[in-house]
């Protein structure tokens, strides 16, 4: 049996409490997509010294003793990708901002490195400002109107979490700053569709996250099976596909894709 639980916003003390209740129910396997992948790690431990498989999937928390994690493309895979995406739109200089969720999250602040590293190759790109949105949606597009204000020559912003390109794009199109600030980074189609019909959003990146949601149930009951973690090329079937383990690492990836024009209308999620 599989069963969804957890907060209804991120927030990693109200995950605690519910990993907590699943560990007195002595559930066999805990899924989790963190909000803090430091602040979690005593509770992630407590549930496998209690015998529970704990898995963690998208948002990792590398520093605990769980078994395995099944997330989306590499952090500076992706965050290379947005570098280079935020570079090639801005034409290799002028003011540019970073948006995240939040700031203890390991993967997305790997990602924003992984930005950093390769706008650091253009001198003439100036980022301006880094600004956590804790995934709330409103006040992402309250950070993104104030940075417009407060940096009018401002280009673009890049964001590292799903909520951050389309919050950015409502705002640039609050603004009537249409074909002068642009949107980019980690966003799923749906939200974003009308915004890149626009040319607000030039390209995203993002995964299938049914496809990751699917891997990952898949490698937990594998585990409690026959004891067997995710191995590279695994093959979960028609909808899960293979993924990408590499040489003793205890994460698993599934491909990103980019989103334009061309595609976005493709995809429902």
């Amino acid at each position: 049996i599989v069963s969804y639980t957890g907060p209804t916003s991120e927030d990693v003390n109200q995950e605690i409490t519910f990993i907590e209740d699943l560990i007195t129910q002595k559930v066999d396997a805990i899924l989790v997509s963190t909000a803090d992948s430091t602040a979690i790690i005593p509770t992630i431990n407590k549930a496998m010294d209690a015998g529970i498989a704990v898995f963690t999937f998208d948002i990792d928390a590398p520093d605990s003793n769980r078994l395995f994690c099944i997330t989306a493309g590499n952090a500076e895979e992706s965050g290379t990708a947005i570098g280079e995406s935020l570079a090639k739109a801005v034409d290799g200089a002028g003011q540019v901002a970073l948006l995240t969720g939040g700031l203890g999250s390991d993967t997305l602040n790997r990602r924003l490195a992984a930005i950093e590293e390769v706008l650091a190759d253009y001198p003439d790109i100036e980022i301006v400002a880094t600004e956590a949105c804790d995934d709330d949606f409103e006040k992402c597009v309250s950070q993104v109107e104030n940075l417009m204000q407060t940096y009018p020559e401002l280009k673009a912003v890049a964001g590292v979490s799903t909520v951050n390109p389309p919050a950015a794009a409502m705002a640039i199109k609050s603004a009537k700053k249409d074909g002068q600030v642009i949107s980019l980074g980690i966003a799923l189609p749906s939200q974003i569709t009308e915004y890149v019909d626009s040319g607000i959003i030039p390209e995203a990146i993002l995964w299938d996250p049914g496809v990751m949601g699917y891997d990952a149930v898949a490698a937990a009951c594998d585990y409690l099976r026959n004891g067997e973690l995710p191995t590279d090329g695994k093959d979960y079937g028609e909808y899960g596909g293979k993924i990408v383990v590499e040489s003793g690492d205890s994460v698993a990836y599934i491909p990103s894709i980019v989103f334009t024009k061309d595609n976005v209308h493709d995809f429902e999620f």
